[in-house]
């Protein structure tokens, strides 16, 4: 879990924050019998059908959240570096990708290009899944609701900061919400993550009101029907938390895999329908009013979710029904 406030606004003795200079904490010998079998054929879902090693690599490092080029025949990883991230906790993803490589003798980095030493097995692809802090998840407290209308209107993108700073199993998911300008302030994994007993559930804290309500609506009209997830995905009191009742804890993290991938597959799309509502909201005087209302009631916006909500579905079907510069027909 990644918190983005001062560390001495979050940090307290049952749920400490990772220290800056923690990139890699967890060793796999360490985890149970039952986590490591279920990362193991959580892993193998994700490199099922690729035969060739950097095809599998490739498929893990996408799993992780990391973007990744070709250039020619050559692959090359992305670093979201300082001045593209909100949050610099002294850490940046190339590091951290190297200190994988080198430990499990996968390859190394030319600059940022993907160089292999040889072949290598499951096992050794498990630690860009084992969380740079200890533990499979952490909690902590998040960012109060509500903030402004302007921040949600305003943000070209959503908050972004080093992926070796989330935690693995759910890292992929909110680096593809924050790609479609959609800002979070806190993840975590789930605390026993890969264990049938999992205490804590996998879950996704919203930065803003308006963003929760937003996913929600992205959601609930266009995830929902295209994944049909098997999990039980809820958005309530400005945080996402997905369950599984099914006892299918690995189907679980697989099933987080599909929806990131369906989300940044699609990002170009949903970015333009977010534009697309927002511009007509900022038209529509009755909208207007409300905003005023809330940012003068001391109970802020939670007594005017559902009406905010109504407005949001409202907009999102007209600029549908319009399609304006929206390829609705590229989502899949």
């Amino acid at each position: 879990m990644i918190r983005v406030r001062e560390e001495k606004e979050w940090e307290d003795e049952e749920n400490p924050l990772p220290q800056k200079n923690e990139t890699y904490l967890e060793n796999k010998e360490n985890m149970d019998e039952i986590s490591k079998k279920n990362l193991g054929i959580f892993i193998e879902k994700i490199i099922d059908g690729k035969k060739e090693p950097l095809s599998q690599l490739l498929a893990v490092l996408e799993a992780r959240g990391f973007i990744v080029s070709k250039g020619g025949n050559d692959f090359y990883i992305f670093d979201l570096s300082a001045k593209y991230r909100d949050v610099d906790m002294g850490i940046t993803d190339l590091p951290y990708i190297e200190k994988i490589f080198k430990k499990n003798n996968i390859g190394y980095l030319l600059d940022s290009k993907i160089v292999l030493n040889s072949d290598f097995k499951t096992e050794q692809l498990m630690d860009f899944f084992l969380p740079p802090h200890g533990g499979f998840g952490a909690g902590g407290d998040r960012i109060s609701l509500p903030l402004g209308w302007r921040d949600f209107y305003e943000r070209k993108r959503g908050i972004v900061i080093p992926l070796s700073d989330l935690d693995p199993l759910i890292s992929h998911l909110v680096r593809a919400i924050s790609l479609i300008n959609i800002s979070t302030d806190s993840s975590c994994a789930g605390r026993g993550s890969f264990k049938s007993e999992n205490k804590r559930w996998p879950n996704i804290g919203f930065k803003n009101f308006y963003d929760a309500l937003w996913f929600k609506i992205i959601f609930n009209n266009l995830v929902n029907p295209a994944i049909i997830p098997q999990s039980d995905w809820k958005i309530t009191h400005g945080k996402l938390i997905i369950k599984n009742s099914l006892d299918d804890i690995v189907g679980m993290y697989y099933e987080i895999q599909k929806v990131a991938a369906f989300l940044y597959g699609n990002r170009m799309v949903l970015k333009d329908l977010k534009q697309c509502v927002v511009k007509k909201l900022k038209r529509d005087e009755n909208f207007l009013k409300m905003i005023h209302d809330i940012n003068s009631d001391k109970n802020g916006s939670k007594s005017y979710e559902n009406k905010i909500f109504e407005f949001f579905n409202t907009q999102y079907m007209q600029c549908l029904s319009e399609k304006l510069d929206l390829n609705v027909g590229e989502l899949k």
